[in-house]
């Protein structure tokens, strides 16, 4: 009888344990993280706040540019940015910027007005060229020069190693790919 109890009492735990961290739902401008054991908000910066923020503490920027249709947006968010190891490295050493292609809002950037086309914000335009996809992540040096961009979903694991690529300085010596290449032995 009383390892009828026992069971139950441990099932009972598991069930309310699962279903705690199910019910932690993301979105784009705000993704939970565990750090240390500790429940942990990632800081998602506007643009204006990040540029306003590097003024005084020079980062780089890591800009996840998104649309609110994109499905592979939202599992970027859910599979690679909520892992505590990358929210770690973006909290520690970028200035992470959540920035919707299609907000219809004028945009100051770098002391310049960038206003909504009709499909996107002009400031894609600048970042991407005419190399539109979503997600696509772009990254920033201190002084808000494009260094690299990202196209499509990367997971946490190649992701961690892309923000090292760029925190590391490593963009100046070799390419994305060859650094890659390079850490995957």
């Amino acid at each position: 009888m009383k390892k009828g109890f026992l069971f139950t009492g441990v099932l009972i735990a598991a069930v309310a344990v699962f279903s705690s961290f199910r019910s932690m739902e993301t979105t784009p401008a705000q993704t939970i993280t565990i750090i240390d054991n500790r429940i942990k908000e990632l800081k998602w910066y506007s643009l204006e706040e990040a540029q306003k923020a590097g003024s005084k503490d020079k980062r780089k920027y890591m800009i996840d540019i998104y649309t609110d249709w994109c499905g592979w947006c939202k599992v970027m968010d859910k599979k690679t940015f909520s892992v505590a190891s990358v929210s770690a490295i973006l909290t520690e050493k970028f200035y992470p910027v959540k920035f919707n292609a299609e907000q219809t809002e004028n945009i100051i950037f770098n002391e310049k007005v960038y206003k909504f086309n009709g499909q996107t914000n002009e400031l894609i335009n600048v970042w991407l060229g005419n190399e539109f996809g979503y997600p696509t992540t772009v990254f920033l040096d201190e002084k808000l020069k494009v260094i690299g961009k990202i196209s499509g979903y990367k997971d946490a694991t190649e992701f961690k190693k892309i923000l090292t690529f760029y925190d590391s300085e490593a963009y100046k010596k070799v390419t994305l790919e060859q650094y890659l290449a390079s850490t995957a032995k």
